[in-house]
């Protein structure tokens, strides 16, 4: 099978912890370079085992990378090298349905916006493929990326959605509310142990608690003062899982001395 190149994007400062979930998930896994809240890697894996990587904000197929000018006279080359780019693998992903959009972001001294970067894009992939339907940020059936750092541009396509870093499309979040991603990267960091017993004393919407639900455990419990994050986190968990919410107050715990061995 032929390797494909991937980007996976992070929060920012946490580069590091989905490096090591990758190696230790994904050990097939070629990581060619970590930046900013990215990190591009090669696999000739299915690209639905990449979504066991819970760090990850979204993972985005690589296209293409080519170089770019700074001015707004560059944007006709710029619309040519998107329109070369074969795109023949994305035409089942919801093109007929919804259309599709290019997001762009842009780091360096030009003279064009992040905007007008995406409009070139969008006119290069409408030369190559007149039949696609074009979308809105609204309504589009999938979404392609164009990030652009200084001369160098990266290409690439949406392989997730909302619901693959926030887990469901009906969570419900409480004020202080982690984000998902950065919860898991918090229970990766505890190096989960199938004997563990573990409390979160001040649970909120649950998050921590529904991220280290994703690994083998002996027990754990987790609670709140208040009742609405009681209930939030209640909705938030899974259906069946060994875990108990309570409303407690973290001051007097109920629960044995002793009988926690990780607290995340």
């Amino acid at each position: 099978m032929n390797r494909i190149r991937y980007m996976a994007t992070v929060l920012p400062g946490i580069e590091a912890v989905l490096a090591d979930e990758m190696t230790r998930k994904i050990p097939e896994a070629r990581i060619k370079s970590i930046k900013r809240g990215k990190i591009f890697f090669e696999t000739d894996l299915p690209a639905r085992d990449l979504l066991s990587l819970r760090t990850a904000d979204n993972i985005y197929r690589v296209i293409c990378c080519f170089s770019v000018g700074l001015h707004r006279s560059d944007l006709p080359r710029l619309q040519k090298n998107i329109a070369a780019c074969d795109l023949s693998f994305a035409d089942t992903a919801g093109l007929r349905e919804g259309g599709f959009v290019v997001n762009a972001s842009r780091k360096g001294a030009h003279s064009y916006s992040r905007f007008e970067a995406a409009e070139a894009a969008i006119c290069g992939i409408g030369r190559h493929y007149p039949r696609w339907r074009k979308g809105s940020p609204e309504s589009h059936g999938c979404e392609f990326r164009l990030d652009i750092d200084d001369d160098a541009a990266v290409f690439s396509f949406r392989m997730t959605d909302s619901t693959f870093r926030y887990r469901s499309r009906e969570r419900i979040f409480t004020p202080g509310a982690l984000r998902p991603t950065v919860a898991h990267a918090l229970v990766w960091l505890s190096s989960p142990q199938p004997a563990d017993r573990i409390i979160d004393p001040c649970c909120g919407s649950g998050t921590l608690v529904g991220e280290r639900l994703a690994y083998p455990l002996r027990e754990i419990r987790g609670g709140d003062c208040s009742a609405n994050a009681v209930q939030a986190s209640r909705h938030n968990l899974p259906g069946r899982f060994p875990a108990a919410i309570h409303q407690w107050d973290a001051r007097n715990l109920p629960i044995d001395n002793g009988w926690a061995s990780t607290i995340i």
